[in-house]
């Protein structure tokens, strides 16, 4: 709740309110908190580096899917940094890419499927 204050106090930053700026933080406005383009592409790096160093693949590209709606959203609308390219199917994912995670649903969804792929997400 503090952090939420802080933010609320601080403004978030700039560029957080959905106006495809780069800036700082989000933006907080009553229970929703809102994120620039600056944000979600940090974010998504940071989710992809993390992927990458639960992985043991070392050589080519890793292959990134983003599940149907949110992710799809995330991976269609900012640039994937080098070394990683989208797939459209599951099956050929190392990396399984959603925008938020709350209830844990989806995930155990898509990792029953058996892929080996790891999973992650922007916000949880």
């Amino acid at each position: 709740m503090q952090a939420m204050e802080k933010a609320k106090a601080s403004g978030g930053g700039g560029g957080g309110d959905g106006d495809g700026g780069g800036g700082g933080g989000g933006v907080i406005k009553g229970r929703k908190y809102y994120m620039g383009w600056g944000e979600v592409q940090r974010r998504l790096e940071d989710c992809l580096m993390m992927a990458t160093g639960w992985l043991n693949k070392r050589e080519g590209r890793l292959k990134v899917w983003g599940v149907p709606r949110g992710g799809m959203c995330v991976l269609g609308s900012v640039p994937l940094p080098e070394g990683y390219e989208r797939v459209w199917r599951v099956e050929s994912a190392d990396i399984i890419l959603d925008d938020i995670c709350d209830s844990g649903r989806t995930r155990d969804l898509v990792l029953r499927r058996g892929t080996g792929a790891v999973f992650t997400s922007l916000v949880t």
